[in-house]
């Protein structure tokens, strides 16, 4: 023997015993067995030359937990070594330089000895129910190396239970194999066991079915030769019954349902490779409190106790066991989620109230809110402050969360009114021309009116200089001093705001207060200038009417209209606040509104150096409207205000009026008649605007024609005759409709 190969190896001993394989001679039998252990080699009854067969015994030695492993197989795995060596465990025993190999090559095992004493090849397997044959083919490639014979190579297979010990007849009661050949091709089989050159088969029908064993094919390299080896292929179990395929469907994800929730299970899956077998199945949770409505359906429904926050996570296990007894166990995971919301309920009807005591804040009851989830309880919050601030719409959140921390929310919209109003009507005057001029009357529809604090220390007196409708521009839009395009004098921060309706009314909602109420618009198209009026002493609990007055006189000139009241808004006076010349002859008209009893007489005193072309003009009010129209002259006299004095009488009852008309020069008009335009700048009496030419629908503002002149005269050829403008002006007059107000 070559002591060389079993330096170091599991071999125990290597024994030389008498065997009856001949009845003629004593041939030797060389036992070799193979245990954890190394106690050494020697050769026992006989000279170790004279051993003829090679055989090796192996020991079990299998712990508890690999056996349980095994049985969880039924079957060879990758039989036909399709897959490599997968399902198989290749061991080499010794070797120095060139120890031995065991790999696959063209889908068979290939055993190779090189310098190593003992190489194996081995898969444990449960023995099926009716199992017959045990078949797989041996291929002598390359062969066996006869360069030493001193004890000769042999290729053997052995068929071994969890001991150790044989489960089929061996051919030889002292060996463990039931298949040997040796390197001079003599053949060694148990009973049972046939082999045609190739194919070796093995009788199992006296294997007891569930049986783990070991299938071992070894190549011995005793002596020391190196080039050894055999191949395997086609290793076949003939006959018996297949064991069933487990499935037990895919991951279950599901939702909360309510307090129990049901899931519909699927082994339908499972299948088992014998024809015409039947499955049985058997059902099993971990789930705590589950239970399944029948457990031995392929489909069964596993009804689980689901409540927020402690949703199940857990297993189903499924055993399919086929007619045979063969059976498969396979398990899946049961995740019950909760993703959604909970219902929440709040009646979310904007709230509106008022800051009655004008305090600046105000308690406000609010709707309550339920909610309400089919897997837990239901906590509502809200984010409602102790007291809300007036002139301020504040959202109050509600938000329902679960259990499981979904949430779902639902808005209120509080708004606190401030405890004053001002109530705005806002009208475009188009006045005619001649001294008793028609007019047309309109609303001032979408424009934004806004209130501004005018009180002592506030924008509007300090950084834009004052109230005064010089000064309207820059509290509403800025002034730009410094010409780069954006203002750098205001603008002022309005209080409130309101639009007008289709009436040109709207209500501006402000705290107590002194005001400035101011329309302007930066593109100069529906308010070349801004429209203001003061509303001084706002009490809380008030409601004051104002009035924004537009008149654009014949010459397509606007101005912001002034309006005076007299007992009370029984006569409204609207007169310009201001005119600019372009020419040396200027319209000056005052419109009149309120009862018919009302007789009006205006008187003009312009400066010096202009003239008017009345020194007083008379109106009766009828239908409730009235107006008288002067024509003033430039005569090249200084620039000043006209003085005006309005006298109206009702009853017997005579109010008087004082008031006056400033007066602007265009750049241009001014320079054509040789004033000083730096003094005027100085004076800040230059002002450039160029007239609009439309209304807000497009339609013209100014009548066909140039001036008209005073009642019954008639216009100049390009225009339509006074007949014809009185007649439009009666079809186009409209009045608004009239409000009592608290305060006037």
């Amino acid at each position: 023997m070559n002591i060389r190969k079993l330096r170091s190896y599991f071999l125990v001993s290597v024994v030389c015993l008498v065997s009856s394989l001949t009845t003629a001679g004593a041939n030797s039998l060389c036992l070799i067995e193979m245990s954890r252990e190394i106690t050494g080699a020697h050769c026992v009854g006989g000279p170790l030359g004279d051993c003829c067969v090679t055989t090796v015994r192996h020991h079990s030695g299998k712990t508890a937990s690999a056996k349980a492993a095994l049985r969880a197989g039924v079957g060879i795995v990758n039989a036909d070594f399709a897959d490599g060596l997968t399902g198989w465990t290749p061991t080499v025993r010794g070797g120095d330089t060139s120890p031995g190999e065991i790999f696959v090559e063209n889908e068979q095992a290939v055993l190779l000895e090189g310098d190593s004493f003992l190489i194996t090849l081995e898969q444990s397997f449960e023995v099926s129910g009716g199992l017959q044959d045990l078949s797989f083919d041996v291929i002598l490639a390359p062969g066996f190396d006869l360069a030493d014979g001193f004890m000769p190579d042999a290729f053997e297979a052995q068929l071994l239970d969890e001991t150790g010990a044989s489960v089929v007849l061996t051919w030889d009661p002292d060996a463990t194999s039931f298949f040997n050949v040796q390197e001079d091709l003599s053949e060694n089989l148990g009973p049972g066991v046939t082999f045609d050159g190739q194919t070796v088969t093995l009788d199992v029908s006296g294997v007891p079915a569930g049986t783990v064993v070991t299938l071992y094919f070894d190549l011995i390299g005793a002596d020391a030769d190196t080039e050894s080896g055999v191949r395997i292929d086609n290793i076949t179990l003939v006959g018996g019954n297949e064991p069933p395929v487990c499935s037990a469907g895919e991951p279950y994800e599901i939702e909360c349902a309510g307090l129990e929730t049901s899931v519909s299970l699927d082994g339908g899956g499972s299948t088992d490779p014998d024809p015409d077998d039947t499955l049985s199945y058997a059902w099993t949770t971990d789930c705590p409190g589950a239970a399944f409505d029948d457990a031995a359906l392929p489909t069964p429904f596993l009804t689980l106790f689901t409540q927020c926050p402690d949703l199940p996570m857990c297993n189903v296990t499924l055993t399919v066991t086929d007619l045979a007894g063969a059976s498969a166990t396979c398990s899946s995971t049961v995740t019950v989620d909760d993703t959604t919301d909970p219902e929440i309920t709040v009646d979310t009807t904007p709230i509106t109230v008022t800051d009655i005591d004008c305090s600046g804040d105000e308690t406000v009851e609010l709707p309550t809110a339920t909610g309400t989830d089919a897997c837990g309880d239901v906590s509502i919050m809200d984010d409602a402050p102790t007291s809300f601030p007036a002139g301020e719409t504040t959202s109050v959140t509600y938000t329902a969360t679960d259990d499981c921390q979904n949430s779902s929310s639902e808005a209120v919209d509080v708004t606190v009114l401030y405890g004053a109003d001002i109530f705005v009507t806002a009208k475009r005057h188009v006045v005619q021309s001649g001294t008793h001029p028609g007019s047309i009357r309109e609303p001032l529809v979408g424009i934004d009116v806004c209130g501004y604090d005018k009180s002592e220390g506030s924008c509007s007196r300090e950084a834009c200089g004052g109230i005064s409708h010089q000064h309207y521009e820059c509290i509403a839009l800025g002034e730009d001093t410094d010409g780069d395009g954006s203002p750098d004098i205001g603008p002022c921060e309005p209080t409130n705001c309101c639009t007008t309706d289709e009436n040109g009314e709207c209500t501006i909602n402000l705290p107590p207060g002194d005001y400035i109420v101011i329309s302007a618009d930066a593109t100069k198209t529906v308010l070349p200038d801004p429209l203001g009026v003061s509303a001084s002493d706002l009490l809380c609990g008030e409601l004051e009417q104002k009035h924004l007055q537009q008149i654009v006189r014949d010459n397509g000139r606007s101005s912001s209209g002034a309006t005076t009241y007299v007992q009370g808004q029984s006569l409204l006076i609207i007169r310009p606040d201001f005119v600019v010349w372009d020419q040396d002859l200027q319209p000056y008209p005052f419109l009149f509104e309120g009862d018919d009893e009302w007789d009006v007489s205006v008187s003009m005193a312009p400066p010096a150096g202009f003239r008017a072309d009345q020194d007083m003009l008379d109106a009766r009010l009828v239908d409730g409207d009235g107006a008288v129209q002067f024509t003033i002259r430039d005569e090249g006299g200084p620039v000043g205000p006209t003085t005006v004095t309005i006298e109206a009488s009702k009853g017997g009852r005579v109010e008087t009026v004082e008031s006056r008309i400033d007066v602007y020069l265009t750049e241009a008009y001014a320079r054509s008649q040789g004033r000083d335009v730096d003094t005027l700048e100085g004076e800040d009496l230059i002002k450039d605007t160029d007239p609009p030419t439309q209304d807000t629908d497009g339609d013209s503002l100014v009548p066909s024609g140039t001036m008209c002149g005073a009642a019954g005269s008639g216009c100049g050829p390009t225009g339509p005759s006074l007949a014809m403008i009185a007649l439009a002006l009666l079809s186009l007059r409209f009045v608004g409709p009239r409000r009592s107000r608290r305060r006037l």
